[in-house]
């Protein structure tokens, strides 16, 4: 249709919007960026704070690998509703986001980089490819109700940057630790 999208069976005369990957795709690679230099034991060193805005309270004492894997899960569960809200059939291929499926393993370790790294080519292939999130159909999240892709394209985002921050969070605890000892 050269760029036109279709509304209520009739063309609309305005052009497509295209959804851009980079401010989901930024986070993570900063993020990555904050755990390269760690070493393998550092990386899977769990670090206890303060609650930070945003994280739920059982997320607090992660260590830097474990953020990483719930990256990886998250950015691939987000990816896969964004395609199926853009599907005409999206309703039956979708279940319950429970925050329990997100969690990470305490086993996670820098192998995370690689595998965040292939889920957000993974995220980005397809926001890019679809376009258009703006979709009728809607999914709920467990704490911010029914979104539509968009929505949820603008969560992976925002939740990118939370835990971007608590990798950056966890690495300067860790260095006080070693200053101070």
């Amino acid at each position: 249709m050269g760029g036109l999208e279709k509304k209520r069976g009739k063309e609309a005369c305005m052009p497509m919007r295209a959804t851009s990957p980079r401010p989901s795709v930024s986070e993570a690679e900063a993020a990555i960026a904050l755990v390269k230099p760690l070493s393998e034991e550092a990386a899977k060193t769990p670090v206890l704070m303060p609650r930070p805005i945003g994280i739920e309270d059982s997320s607090r004492h992660w260590s830097a690998a474990m953020v990483l894997e719930h990256l990886v899960i998250v950015n691939l569960g987000i990816a896969g509703i964004i395609r199926a809200l853009s599907s005409p059939r999206s309703e039956a291929e979708l279940s319950e986001v429970r925050i329990q499926d997100v969690k990470p393993l305490e086993s996670a370790g820098l192998e995370q980089i690689e595998r965040l790294q292939k889920a957000v080519a993974i995220y980005s292939k397809t926001v890019t490819q679809l376009g258009d999130l703006r979709t009728r159909p809607r999914h709920p999240h467990p704490w911010l109700g029914p979104l539509d892709a968009r929505g949820w394209h603008a969560l992976a985002a925002v939740h990118n940057g939370l835990h971007r921050r608590q990798i950056d969070m966890i690495v300067k605890r860790m260095e006080k630790t070693k200053t101070d000892m």
